[in-house]
């Protein structure tokens, strides 16, 4: 059945997962952590906003498994919030240049997740 109010075209999974990010900077590679992972794109919590259109380079590994990822994103959306008097993004990106393979990975692991919660 077709749900009209998904815009979506990947399941999205709730996950914390670590994160490299580099900003085409010369391989500066900054740490942090996902909020949420589809096969489509990632978003990443951050303490700078990333600017909408920036392309960047995602490095991370599956939980569970053996599968390094290395992929280009482009920054879509960031919102500002804040805790504990300390300011955080949360960044939207999406996937711009990945394998197949890589999109079959990640697509794979989250249907296991929720098929075996």
């Amino acid at each position: 059945m077709d749900r009209p109010f998904e815009k979506r075209e990947y399941r999205r999974l709730d996950i914390n997962i670590a994160v490299s990010y580099d900003l085409d900077k010369g391989r500066k590679w900054t740490e942090t952590e996902t909020k949420n992972l589809s096969a489509g794109g990632i978003c990443l919590l951050t303490k700078e906003a990333l600017q909408a259109g920036t392309h960047l380079t995602l490095k991370f590994r599956l939980p569970d498994t053996s599968e390094s990822l290395e992929v280009r994103g482009e920054i879509m959306w960031n919102q500002k919030y804040v805790i504990n008097d300390e300011e955080y993004y949360d960044n939207g990106i999406k996937f711009i240049a990945m394998s197949e393979r890589e999109r079959g990975l990640i697509g794979k692991y989250i249907d296991g997740i929720a098929v075996n919660g």
